[in-house]
C-alpha cells in the first residue's frame, strides 16, 4: 500500500543536502540528479536546506582503514586448518598449506584488503592507523547525528558519477574506493540509508541520490524515498 510521507516530529518536512558532497568531485550528471531531487522534494512541500559535515573529507580513508583491518582480522581463521576449504596435503606442513589455501582461494581484492588490514594492525602501527581511524569514525558519526537534528534526512548523490566499465579501475583501486565517499557514511555513522534513481547521464546510464536518516527512522525514510520517487516521476 502506498504511503504518503509523514515528517518526523522534529523534522517538519526538511531535508538537508550535505554541501561537501554536492559539487567538487561529482560528475555533471550526478549534480543534475541531485538538483532534480531537490526540486522534486520542494514540489511536494519538503523544505530543502544545506548542511556542512566537515569530517566527510576523512570518510573514505577512515572507512577503508577500518574495513580492511577488520577483514584481515576476521579472515585470519581461514588458513586451511579449521575453517573453509583446504588446499594442499598435511605432510606439506601447515605454513605451506596455509599459504596455498589463502593464495588460491582468496581473490585479488580480498588479498589486497587483507594485506592492507594486516599492516594497519601490525605492531607499532595499530594506534597510528586503526586507532586514528576509529577516532575519526566517532567524530564523523557525531557530526552526522548533529546534522540530522531538525531535519528528516540528509541527501547526497549516491555515487560520484555513473557506473564505470567492468575492470576499468582494477589497476587503480584508490580511484575506485573514492566512489564510495557518499555511501560509506551510513556505515560509519550507523544510519539507515536508501538510494533512489534520479535521472540519467547523456549515455543513458542512471544516477541516483541517497537519503540518510536518524537511527531507527527506517519507516519514515522509506516513506520519504517513496514520495521522492513519485515526485521525480511526475
Amino acid at each position: 500500500t502506498s504511503r504518503a510521507f509523514q515528517p518526523a516530529p522534529t523534522g517538519h518536512g526538511r531535508v538537508a543536502v550535505v554541501t561537501e558532497l554536492a559539487d567538487e568531485g561529482f560528475s555533471a550528471a550526478a549534480r543534475t540528479g541531485l538538483e532534480a531531487a531537490k526540486q522534486a522534494l520542494a514540489s511536494v512541500g519538503v523544505e530543502v536546506v544545506d548542511v556542512s559535515v566537515p569530517a566527510v573529507r576523512y570518510a573514505v580513508p577512515t572507512y577503508y582503514l577500518i574495513a580492511t583491518a577488520e577483514a584481515a582480522s576476521n579472515l585470519s581463521r581461514y588458513d586451511g586448518s579449521l575453517y573453509g576449504a583446504r588446499v594442499g596435503r598435511s605432510e606439506e606442513g601447515q605454513e605451506a598449506v596455509s599459504t596455498r589455501t589463502r593464495g588460491e582461494l582468496f581473490g585479488p581484492e580480498v588479498k589486497r584488503r587483507v594485506l592492507m588490514g594486516t599492516f594497519a594492525l601490525s605492531a607499532g602501527y595499530r594506534d597510528a592507523y586503526y586507532g586514528r581511524a576509529v577516532a575519526a569514525r566517532a567524530r564523523l558519526a557525531a557530526q552526522l547525528r548533529d546534522s540530522l537534528a531538525g531535519v528528516d534526512a540528509l541527501m547526497t548523490p549516491t555515487a560520484t558519477g555513473t557506473a564505470y566499465r567492468l575492470g576499468e579501475k582494477t589497476k587503480d583501486p584508490v580511484s575506485m574506493y573514492v566512489g564510495d565517499v557518499a555511501t560509506c557514511l551510513a556505515n560509519l555513522g550507523g544510519l539507515p540509508a536508501i538510494s533512489v534513481p534520479a535521472g540519467a547521464a547523456d549515455d543513458a546510464l542512471p544516477v541516483g541520490v541517497q537519503l540518510m536518516g536518524r537511527p531507527g527512522s527506517d519507516d519514515g525514510l522509506l516513506d520519504l524515498a517513496e514520495s521522492l520517487v513519485a515526485a521525480l516521476r511526475a
